[in-house]
């Protein structure tokens, strides 16, 4: 039975990351998130996670904020209950609209308070069997020497797969050769540009070279995001797989791309497809089209990283990059429970919903 909603808090967040965090699109040692929590009337709680992007979604601390209190505006004269997701949608898409990084959070919340009014792990309401995955762990960009360093130290905790942050083409060729001619062949390497290879030309060079090594798996968004044409010609001359990010924003995005055979795969972020239940349609319609799937997230606690976990294995990806909590020195609110990791190894919770708790 779902109750009605009595009270919705929302709390601003700061996280502090271990080291700098780099690629192409800027540089992050902090970042500042909201938490969403929903209560119904018996005292079950539900949570929810936003994490901004200007670079990717356009959005930021203030906007996410002002995106759900105004969507707070509309919802408190609703008797909403955990149950009423296709209400929530609607409020959100009639009077407020975006950022849809906010809705993420706010949909986040109200399912997982279904999930625990029922019982149900959120993993097995996507009808996953799977409890586990593999993740990899990223390198950030920067110096090729403290790129080398950083690897290493990743490697002897344990960790099977590096992706490795590239998009400077001026350094690219000296970060490629010292990082792959300086660890083991057994380790994977998923290699992203974030869009930093400026034009064909260039990442077919980059290409070329990264074809020379067994070990390196993938190559995630060479080009800009609106180079499909360029990203079709690339894909032709390549036997990596091409694995797009910022091109594919929505659902709509996938249908597009696959028509003009511009990638080999997509990689999936709640953040960016602004709803946990399309995040899961996402990956199911790219696995109909034929399409490998990642699923990736931005600086990320682990509360929304669980819920971007539990669709990881219920459609059973490809690749999974979901790695932020293991970035993250601290966060100044007390965050337990949901996903664990072991070495590389993402463990799913056994609670209903999320399986996570928050003091707010």
């Amino acid at each position: 039975m779902s109750y009605p909603i009595s009270e919705i808090r929302v709390k601003k967040a700061c996280v502090k990351l271990r080291r700098t965090f780099r690629t192409a699109l800027g540089e992050r040692e902090v970042e500042n998130i909201v938490y969403i929590c929903v209560i119904d009337k018996k005292g079950n709680i539900g949570y929810g996670e936003s994490s901004p992007s200007r670079a990717v979604v356009g959005s930021s601390l203030s906007s996410i904020i002002d995106g759900i209190e105004l969507f707070l505006e509309h919802a408190i004269k609703q008797e909403l209950t955990g149950l009423d997701l296709c209400k929530v949608r609607k409020i959100f898409e009639t009077y407020v609209k975006s950022p849809k990084d906010a809705l993420t959070g706010i949909e986040m919340a109200f399912l997982d308070l279904s999930c625990r009014e029922i019982g149900l792990p959120l993993w097995r309401f996507f009808g996953s069997e799977k409890k586990d995955l593999i993740t990899d762990i990223t390198v950030s960009l920067g110096d090729p020497y403290n790129m080398i360093e950083e690897a290493k130290e990743y490697i002897s905790r344990g960790f099977r797969i590096l992706k490795v942050k590239l998009g400077e083409p001026e350094r690219d060729l000296e970060r490629i050769r010292i990082l792959l001619d300086n660890i083991p062949s057994r380790i994977r390497v998923r290699i992203d540009a974030n869009q930093g290879w400026r034009d064909l030309k260039t990442a077919i060079r980059f290409v070329k070279v990264l074809e020379s090594y067994d070990n390196v798996e993938i190559i995630e968004q060479p080009l800009p995001r609106m180079m499909i044409d360029e990203l079709r010609i690339l894909r032709e001359r390549t036997s990596l797989p091409i694995i797009l990010d910022e091109s594919v924003m929505s659902i709509r995005d996938i249908s597009y791309v696959w028509c003009r055979g511009a990638c080999d795969g997509i990689n999936m972020k709640l953040m960016k497809f602004g709803s946990v239940i399309d995040g899961f349609q996402a990956c199911r319609l790219a696995r109909e089209l034929g399409l490998k799937v990642m699923i990736g997230c931005m600086l990320e606690t682990q509360v929304s990283i669980t819920a971007a976990a539990c669709i990881a294995a219920a459609c059973d990806v490809d690749y999974v990059d979901l790695d932020s909590p293991l970035l993250i020195e601290s966060i100044d609110v007390k965050v337990s429970g949901g996903v664990t990791y072991d070495q590389d190894r993402i463990i799913l919770p056994s609670e209903p919903g999320l399986g996570v708790r928050l003091e707010i």
